[in-house]
């Protein structure tokens, strides 16, 4: 699959967000954002429940970048404790790591949904 708008970034940003959430990402996740941080996919839909969604970007571990991680983090850890933002879609809603697991987070329902358990998993999964 082809990703735009890629901007590189370090593992040391990524071991910083770990340090700092208190959170070890999975070796996938890690794998995804240094190959396509900040990345569009090129195949953006997915379904959660039979409803299509649109995976518009990852966030950038840059802190420089516009749609950088680091405000969301602690916006989403407001609403549950257990989410840490992963990527973003066209409406402001988010995906996100939750216990292990990738959900679908509804901001304005404030609704998190099961997607799948990796990264890996969804990102195969777009059409």
């Amino acid at each position: 699959m082809n990703w735009k708008y890629v901007k590189p970034t370090t593992i040391e940003k990524i071991q910083y967000v770990e340090k700092n959430c208190s959170i070890k990402l999975p070796q996938d996740l890690k794998d995804l954002i240094l190959q396509y941080n900040n990345g569009r996919p090129e195949s953006s839909s997915f379904n959660v429940n039979g409803e299509e969604h649109i995976f518009k970007k990852l966030l950038s571990y840059n802190k420089e970048d516009t749609e950088n991680i680091y405000p969301y983090i602690d916006i989403l850890r407001k609403e549950s404790k257990d989410l840490f933002p992963i990527a973003s879609d066209p409406a402001g809603n988010f995906i996100c790591l939750s216990e292990g697991r990738i959900v679908y987070w509804e901001h304005e329902l404030r609704k998190k949904t099961f997607i799948c358990n990796a990264i890996s998993e969804l990102i195969n999964s777009l059409y």
